[in-house]
């Protein structure tokens, strides 16, 4: 590991290498900064961050520094769902309409909530021009085109990854259910009850912590061509479309700009989650 790059934190003698592993990152592999954490039976084994919040090297990661999670806001959310269905007051198997009533529309009145906790519901992507930054200034009409949208496949006969609209989805379930937003379920009863730093959207204040996104850079032998990113939406339907308008509709659903003030405000569950590792791995470890 380069001598110029700190690194904190403890590690079991048992886990070593892990530790090696993670210093390799920065000696050989051009890491930033990142932290690493491991729970075993309830004991963190691994707790370790280093580095930098940017490349320039201006600010020390810390063992407070979060930055973006992407799709663990859906394991996060999905647990929400569970500890309702858990309580009794949601069943797996009963019609989302049930909960939503405005979800029947567009013929989904027996579509049941395993499906879009599966992903299997067929509403990967919204259909219905929507205006850029949409999905991070505007839950309510998220939830009201979604609750419009038919399914692009017949619900639970095929997966397809829900992107960017299962934490809307899942999301406004707990909502109607609990009476909270999901963001506020998430810090009461799931990240402060783990002593965890999980944010669906903060302040701010909390800036001088996050660490910037930087933008992973594929080498040419992993590359995948994914030309219909680029079609016209004209010259689609049916699956295709789909898989375009997930990506693109509303425009910069997948992070145009996850490093601004208005992603990091953003109840945007599926995609805009901050946390860390040490975080993630408590409220991993009690599941």
């Amino acid at each position: 590991m380069s001598a110029s790059a700190p690194l904190s934190g403890s590690c079991s003698p048992r886990f070593s290498a892990v530790r090696k592993a993670f210093e390799n990152n920065f000696a050989e592999h051009d890491e930033v900064g990142a932290a690493v954490s491991v729970v075993v039976d309830g004991e963190t084994v691994v707790d370790l961050w280093g580095g930098w919040h940017e490349r320039e090297h201006r600010s020390e990661w810390q063992a407070d520094s979060i930055v973006n999670v992407w799709s663990v806001g859906k394991a996060i959310a999905a647990v929400a769902l569970l500890r309702l269905v858990d309580a009794g007051k949601v069943s797996l198997e009963a019609p989302v309409s049930t909960y939503w009533p405005e979800f029947a529309r567009g013929g989904k009145a027996d579509l049941p909530v395993k499906y879009l906790m599966a992903h299997r519901a067929g509403l990967c992507a919204i259909r219905q021009p929507l205006p850029p930054a949409y999905q991070l200034t505007n839950w309510d009409g998220m939830c009201q085109a979604l609750a419009k949208q038919e399914p692009w496949w017949e619900p639970g006969t095929v997966f397809g990854y829900h992107t960017n609209t299962y934490g809307f989805l899942v999301g406004e379930i707990v909502r109607r259910v609990d009476g909270r937003r999901l963001r506020d379920v998430v810090t009461g009863d799931i990240a402060e009850p783990c002593h965890a730093a999980f944010y669906n959207g903060f302040g701010p204040e909390l800036d001088h912590r996050v660490a910037t996104w930087i933008q992973y850079q594929r080498p040419d032998d992993e590359a995948t061509d994914r030309p219909w990113l680029e079609a016209d939406p004209a010259t689609l339907q049916g699956i295709p479309l789909a898989r375009l308008l997930a990506y693109r509709n509303p425009p910069g659903a997948a992070g145009a700009d996850v490093n601004s003030r208005l992603w990091r405000a953003a109840e945007y569950p599926s995609t805009s989650p901050h946390s860390n590792a040490r975080s993630i791995a408590r409220i991993f470890g009690e599941l």
